[in-house]
């Protein structure tokens, strides 16, 4: 009877629930999730679907069939997943809601679904196709192709190998265009010799298709194991230990493997190799194996293609080496109840400080917290310590949990913290309502964002890899406001969404690929897509191909394009040496530009000398798309290979040979003072080292420790190919016992290779040492283990007002010791944080006159960043503070208020509008963007404003477009075509801080007169003497040659370092004829904006110091003034070219010449009594003869596209100036000018010598100068002087009085050639050439001309 009335009871129910219509839920709309999927299986199919229901007072709850995306009270998103049969159409599913509830309902899905096996064979058009391997750190060697016919989702496929010494794997690249990758890897126990590689794609239905490729086809390998000559691993085990470093293997071949990289891979992984030969034909790969985890033992296994064996080496790292972290504790610290705020403190006691690189993170949900040492670490000492780390608690947090420090793998106990009561609960997560892309120039993307907060407010969002934070609120508040950021650009389709409040309420959608849903029928938007596919590359190639690098390095220019491509979506390509990672490369710092007149993009990048022969490895980024090499040449074939040939290769970072203490241990009593050293030798045989930084710590001391800079100047020897060197530092009796070792190395050499103990990814300079030198020094003495302490720590300021563009703030603090004293060795780090993770962080510096042994005062100034503190304030911390004995302190945020210390800065969401950034300016004129944050809503009004620096101050100008991040300016043009200028904006009465903008130099723009001129003269001495590579580029001599067009020669003259950096020299020839010539740097000159003078500053007294090499004199002069109450700081370096090189600047390649006299000059930042005046360096050059002056010839003109020349010659001797037209003004190249003239007021009129003055528009930093000059000799001039042929032939009285051409200074690089022709019959030692050898090539050359003709 009680089963029965129950029965009726459930009855009643349903019919009361469904007898309305309207109480039944239904389905609004039904969307496949992708495209669909083909059967995974031989019955059936499975398919996802979203499915839009409207309740209608329906509780609808998740099941395994279902789970729900999002929903309100009205309508619930669902993604259902549905099973058909094969081989049916137009099959409607059921939803079956609340399956194993009382309420459960069924509902018909409203899309159709068809059920079928996928296509076999597949589709695709790789078969035979010849396939480059590649070994490059981070690419891996992977093939994109395209799979046709596709119209659903493939189920589970992989690759197998049928045929070849490769296994390969398989995935998918881009679902809903049909992209799919197989990626490659060496099989090290096959056997096999087979360059014709067979594979096969298998589905879950066994079904397959096979295809080959054409693996490594084009070049030479190793066939036969005897072909290695030689295999070393290093390093051995340390004496007495069994404990054996990440090995490195030395293979030494006969004969070069003609490929970038040798095929030699690890069952752990693929091998970056660096490849060296200078002994004939014997050529050595080096490779650095991956590296272990800590307290692991690992077995490598490695093979060599074509060899019988594959080579096995069994290696265990140390012991755990980071810390550990015990007696976890939170501790709460009420700031301010009547508003709800709050610390927490995180504590536990640590055994040992995390390695100064180690990037550690601390996770208090919602927030991920990044910082390094000493952050955290509080009282003790590096080996026993309490670590200790507060921050602000979010107003409407409930609770404290999953806190997680990861270097120690510690947990925290979760905690509640305290909390207002009257305070609403937050359980409601933040809501988008919309999502708007607006596409800029330069691949700028602006994200604008318009997000909801019920109560908390917005806290933070995650987009792929762009976070949106609070201070990118441009309109609204954090309950209801509009966002704006630049959107980082993504290398992957997929797309990832987090939104999180200030209660730690999260919106995570699911991911529907690049569109998860974000509402009840709104997903989130897709991503402006430049190209849908690889495919849709229409153009790529190389402007030059088979270079020789065995001498020199290359500029190469790469070609790209793609359909529909438009100017502003700029793709990135960057260039990937030998152990260059992708993975270490942010790929959008190497951005394309567009060529108007080719209508494609273009990318000018440098390879350096000595590259081993073989093709270059690259990356192209088109977003969203990542494209390695591999895939590009399946299209574009041998035109997306870029060949080099080295006769002698060196891709081998400088390593250690030999490295040890001056003494192994040391004892130290009170008193004393000893200097001990490092010894290491540094080879480099080719390429030579050309610098390093070195740090030495210690068990104690690991945080600071001894630092040192250096390059081949600082070695015993001055060698920059065996370099030996000792680094020095003293210890003192006031000490701690410790242990000295090398802490950090990086050797970088002429060539950029770099080698390096902190990153895993580099090569260890030290793979040869077996036993790492250490030093083991004890100290008697009482040890003082009382750490130092904050006396007092005064801020300027304790709040920044909403519209305040001054972030100024000085902060004084004292710290005291009483026994051992204050380390002045070891400057505190004082740090900023915010609730949103912000982290900015300053040293300060010790103010001398009120410190003593016991007291050190430290000051800092600084700027707080603009997008720091929001609403929440910034809070300081300081830790870092040492003793003589090494014991340290710091203070949290919390620690600073228990000690009644003002630690917080009150800041609200600020209103002042902020510019950051700008788009290039030409200097002819253009319209440009300027990007920051508040730059107004749509209500707002907003004023332009710039300062073109013309005297007449701010002048307001027209705007196109704007955004609350991005402002379009109209056309505008830079005043005299050259000049910077300020701008600002106004916004509702809220004035911006000031931007200085640098326009692009002419030479920059594809639009300029200038590239349609041929700069080369006549065929330049081509092919004996030199070449023109290009009609801009001017002509490049072969050595010994020289000049304008490679007609003269150095004659080897070196230079004497004297007092000032002045080139003073005498020449006399074998008649007698005594020629004199000057080049001299005079003075600054301040000018106002209609030329008259403000200042004159010149140069009387230098310091000098010789820095030469044993291939490379070199000198630095050094002087200092004050004006206008700051100091500036002049250091010129003057280095003699014993032989032809290059210099890479301003994006040009420079040739030195033999016999180069290379001029640095480096100029700090100068005072300008107003911004509207100029600035001119003024050198002098002068050249006489002790006979008469006869045969004067003044002549200028234009040299290539990047550079001008003067020249003025008497009795057919010549100063030839070449005055490179670009400059790097604070760190940003510009165009300068330059007047020459034979007077300048002050000095006497020069009759055979210019004055040139070096014209700098106001700069904010910095400026650097790079002048060259060279000694040549020209018969053929001097003869012409001697028969009387070209006496007092020149220029114009007015050409003389004043030229005026562009140069480079701040990067303003000045290239002077100072001309010596000599009597033909003088001889120089050094030059294996007379005048029959001259006459025999200008016969070689007119047989040329002729035959050409």
């Amino acid at each position: 009877m009680a089963r029965f009335v129950l029965f009726l009871l459930i009855v009643f129910n349903f019919y009361y629930i469904f007898a309305d219509d309207s109480k039944i839920p239904k389905i609004i709309s039904s969307k496949l999730l992708g495209n669909g999927s083909y059967s995974n299986s031989p019955t059936r199919c499975l398919q996802r679907v979203y499915e839009l229901v409207e309740k209608n007072d329906y509780n609808i709850v998740a099941t395994q069939d279902y789970s729900i995306v999002t929903e309100n009270s009205t309508h619930s998103l669902l993604l259902a997943t549905y099973y058909s049969n094969v081989d049916t159409t137009s099959v409607y599913s059921d939803l079956i809601l609340n399956k194993d509830l009382v309420d459960k309902i069924t509902l018909k899905s409203l899309l159709p679904i068809d059920c079928f096996g996928a296509p076999n064979p597949l589709q695709i058009n790789i078969n035979g196709t010849k396939f480059i391997y590649s070994f490059s750190g981070g690419t891996g060697s992977s093939l994109n192709f395209k799979i046709f016919g596709l119209k659903k989702e493939l189920p589970s496929i992989s690759c197998r190998t049928l045929e070849g010494p490769f296994t390969c794997s398989f995935s998918v690249e881009d679902s809903r265009n049909s992209i799919f990758k197989v990626m490659f890897s060496h099989d090290i126990y096959s056997r096999s010799k087979s360059t014709i590689c067979k594979f096969a794609l298998v589905d879950s239905l066994s079904k397959s298709t096979e295809f080959s490729l054409n693996i490594l086809s084009d070049y030479h390998y190793v066939t036969d194991s005897n072909d290695i000559e030689n295999l070393q691993i290093y390093p051995l085990p340390p004496t007495g230990s069994e404990y054996v470093s990440i090995p490195t293997n030395i293979m030494k071949t006969v004969g070069s493997f003609s490929s970038k990289r040798s095929n030699i891979m690890s069952s752990i992984s693929s091998l970056v190799f660096f490849v060296y030969n200078f002994d004939g034909n014997l050529y050595n790969y080096i490779t650095k194996f991956p590296s272990l985890s800590y307290g692991l033992t690992i077995t490598y296994e490695f093979g060599v293609y074509g060899s019988l064996e594959p080579n096995v080496i069994t290696r265990k790292r140390l012991p755990n080496s980071l810390p550990t972290c015990i007696g976890q504790t939170i501790e709460f610290f009420i700031i301010d109840s009547s508003i709800n705020s709050s610390m927490v403190e995180f504590q536990c006691q640590a055994n040992q400080a995390s390695p100064p690189n180690f990037v550690d993170t601390i996770s208090i949900y919602p927030n991920l917290l990044y910082f390094s040492s000493p952050y955290g670490m509080g009282e003790g000492n590096e080996k026993d310590y309490k670590f200790k780390l507060s921050t602000l608690v979010p107003k409407y947090s409930k609770y404290i949990n999953g806190a997680f420090l990861l270097s120690t793998k510690t947990s925290f106990p979760d905690a509640t913290p305290p909390r207002d009561n009257r305070l609403p609960i937050d359980t409601k997560p933040p809501s988008i309502e919309s999502v708007e892309y607006i596409q800029l120039p330069n691949s700028i993307i602006i994200i604008r964002i318009h997000i909801k907060d019920d109560i908390s407010g917005f806290k933070r969002m995650l987009i792929g890899n762009t976070i949106i934070r609070v201070s990118d609120l441009v309109s609204g508040d954090l309950n209801d406001g509009y966002y704006e950021t630049q959107l980082t650009i993504r290398t992957f389709p997929q797309l990832t969404v987090q939104l999180f409040d200030r209660a730690g309420n999260v919106f995570n959608p699911n991911s529907d690929f690049a569109n998860p849903f974000i509402g009840m029928n709104y997903q989130f938007p897709s991503e402006p897509s430049f190209i849908s596919t690889f495919l849709d590359i229409n153009t790529f190639y190389f402007d030059k191909n088979d270079i020789d690098l065995s001498n020199f390095g290359s500029v190469v220019t790469v070609y790209i394009n793609y359909e529909n491509s438009l100017p502003e979506q700029v793709p990135f390509f960057v260039v990937l040496l030998t152990g260059e990672w992708l993975l270490n490369k942010d790929i959008i710092q190497y951005p394309m530009s567009w060529d108007s007149n080719l209508k494609t993009f273009k990318k000018k990048f440098y390879l350096p000398p000595r590259l081993n022969s073989g093709t270059i490895e690259y990356q192209l980024l088109i977003p969203p798309l990542n494209i390695g090499r591999e895939t590009i040449y399946s299209k574009f074939g041998d035109a997306s290979l870029l060949r080099v040939k080295s006769t002698l290769s060196d891709e081998m970072p400088p390593i250690v040979s030999k490295a040890y203490f001056n003494v192994k241990s040391l004892t130290l009593n009170k008193g004393d003072n000893v200097l001990v050293s490092l010894h290491l030798e540094i080879d480099d045989p080719i390429n030579g080292l050309k610098n390093g930084s070195l740090s030495i710590s210690s068990d104690f001391d690991s945080i600071n420790g001894y630092h040192f800079q250096f390059d081949p100047t600082s070695s015993i020897n001055r060698s920059p190919y065996y370099g030996i060197y000792e680094f020095s530092f003293k210890l003192t009796g006031n000490c701690r016992s410790q242990i000295f070792s090398i802490q950090s190395l990086e050797l970088i050499d002429r060539s950029d290779h770099f080698s390096s103990t902190i990153n895993n990814h580099q090569f260890s300079p030290l793979f040869k040492i077996n036993d790492l030198p250490t030093l083991n020094v004890t100290c008697n003495n009482p040890l003082d283990s009382v750490p130092p302490f904050i006396h007092s720590l005064t801020l300027s300021r304790s709040s920044i007002g909403t519209n305040s563009t001054n972030r100024g703030i000085i902060i004084d603090l004292v710290i005291n010791d009483t026994e051992s004293g204050v380390s002045q060795k070891h400057i505190p780090f004082i740090y900023f944080d915010d609730s949103e993770t912000n982290q900015f962080i300053a040293r300060p510096i010790i103010i001398s006159e009120k410190s003593t042994l016991n007291s050190v005062h430290f000051r800092l100034e600084t700027n707080l960043p603009f997008k720091m503190g929001a609403d929440s304030g910034t809070f300081i911390s300081v830790y870092g503070i040492y003793d003589n004995h090494l014991n340290f302190n710091g203070y949290s945020s919390s620690d600073l208020l228990n000690n009644n210390i003002e630690s917080i800065i009150e800041t609200q969401l600020p209103e002042t509008p902020i510019l950051e950034s700008y788009s290039s300016v030409l200097m002819s004129g253009s319209s440009f963007f300027i990007y920051g944050n508040r730059l107004g809503t749509d209500s707002s009004i907003v004023i332009v404003m710039i300062d073109f620096l013309d005297g007449n101050g701010y002048k307001v100008v027209n705007y196109e477009s704007r955004l609350g991040s991005a402002i379009k300016v109209g056309f505008v043009i830079p005043y005299l075509n050259e000049k910077s200028f300020f701008i600002k904006v106004i916004v509702d009465s809220n004035q911006s801080n000031e931007l200085l903008v640098i326009p692009i130099p002419f030479l920059e723009s594809p639009n300029s007169e200038e590239t349609l001129k041929n700069y080369c003269e006549g065929t330049c001495g081509y092919p004996e003497r030199g070449y023109c590579p290009t009609d801009l580029s001017g002509c490049i001599c072969n050595s010994p040659f020289s000049g304008k067009s490679c007609s003269e020669v150095s004659s080897g003259t070196e230079i004497k370092p004297g007092e000032k950096p002045d080139i003073i020299s005498n020449h006399t020839d074998t008649n007698g004829e005594s020629f004199s010539y000057s080049i001299e740097i005079l003075e600054l000159i301040e000018y106002d904006l209609i030329g008259n003078v403000v200042n004159r500053i010149k140069f009387d007294k230098w310091t000098f110091n010789n820095l030469s090499t044993s291939d490379l004199p070199q000198y630095v002069y050094s002087t200092k003034f004050f004006y206008n109450s700051v100091s500036t700081n002049i250091n010129v370096f003057i280095k003699y070219f014993k032989k032809r090189d290059q210099v890479y600047f301003a994006n040009r390649l420079l040739d030195m010449a033999e016999g180069t006299i290379k001029y640095q000059v480096e100029m700090s930042n100068y005072q300008f009594a107003s911004r509207i005046n100029s600035l001119s360096l003024v050198m002098r050059t002068t050249i006489s003869s002790n006979q008469e002056n006869r045969c004067i010839v003044k002549d200028q003109g234009n040299s290539s596209i990047s550079s001008d020349f003067v020249q003025i010659q008497v009795n057919g001797i010549s100063i030839f100036g070449k005055l490179i037209k670009l400059a790097i003004i604070d760190q940003k190249i510009q165009q300068v000018s330059n007047t020459i003239s034979q007077t300048l007021d002050g000095y006497s009129e020069l009759k055979t010598g210019s004055y040139i003055q070096i014209n700098l528009p106001y700069y904010s930093k910095s400026v650097s100068l790079d002048p060259d000059f060279s000694v040549l000799l020209n018969p053929d001039a001097r003869d012409k002087c001697t028969d009387g042929s070209n006496a007092n032939s020149g220029l114009t009285k007015s050409q003389l009085a004043g030229i005026i051409v562009s140069c480079v200074f701040a990067g303003c690089v000045l290239i002077f050639v100072i001309s010596l022709t000599l009597y033909k019959k003088f001889k120089y030692s050094t030059i294996i050439m007379n005048i029959k050898e001259f006459k025999r090539v200008k016969l070689m050359k007119k047989q040329n001309e002729v035959s050409m003709s």
